[in-house]
């Protein structure tokens, strides 16, 4: 009345980082692996398809494994948050629009870390209405000039456009403050 499972992926024990996915074999397919491990905060993912044995998936998987996090490494945008700034509204109930600031992670050749350089493009200003999530502008990533990466750039809050009855109060507070 017991049952017993084992799991089929031998990397899972006997490689670090290793996390999971999913072994399977057929007469058609031979013997196929999907690896994945992490480590240093870098998830890499191996895919072995149509290996003869199942001993040559398990060292195909660690090869290309052992080639990613030799050869690669996260980089991320921590410092991006620094440069954002608000946008001014024209028409809306707020003066401003703040950007969603979101860590952005990607992978890079060792090495290149340091010097993965960004450009945020947005507009100098932007007119009510706009959505929560509205794409602003975007962000793009280089390495010595060559492009690796873009990714929009969203509004964090939703801007409402100014109604007649908002625009007299809001004249008659800046008349006032004179």
């Amino acid at each position: 009345g017991e049952s017993q499972l084992v799991n089929t992926n031998k990397l899972i024990r006997f490689y670090q980082g290793a996390n999971g996915m999913k072994t399977g074999s057929t007469a058609a397919a031979k013997y196929c692996l999907s690896a994945t491990a992490e480590r240093n905060g870098m998830q890499l993912i191996a895919v072995v398809l149509a290996a003869p044995s199942t001993g040559e998936r398990f060292d195909s998987a660690k090869a290309l494994l052992d080639y990613g996090f030799a050869n690669y490494e996260v980089a991320d945008s921590h410092s991006m948050q620094l440069m954002m700034q608000e946008i001014p509204v024209r028409g809306g109930v707020t003066e401003t629009v703040m950007p969603a600031t979101e860590d952005i992670s990607f992978v890079v050749k060792k090495g290149n870390r340091d010097k993965v350089e960004y450009q945020l493009e947005l507009p100098k200003s932007m007119a009510a209405p706009i959505a929560e999530g509205e794409e602003m502008g975007e962000i793009i990533f280089t390495i010595d000039g060559e492009e690796i990466g873009r990714k929009p750039i969203l509004a964090k809050e939703e801007v409402k456009r100014i109604n007649p009855f908002q625009m007299y109060l809001k004249m008659m507070k800046q008349w006032m403050a004179m």
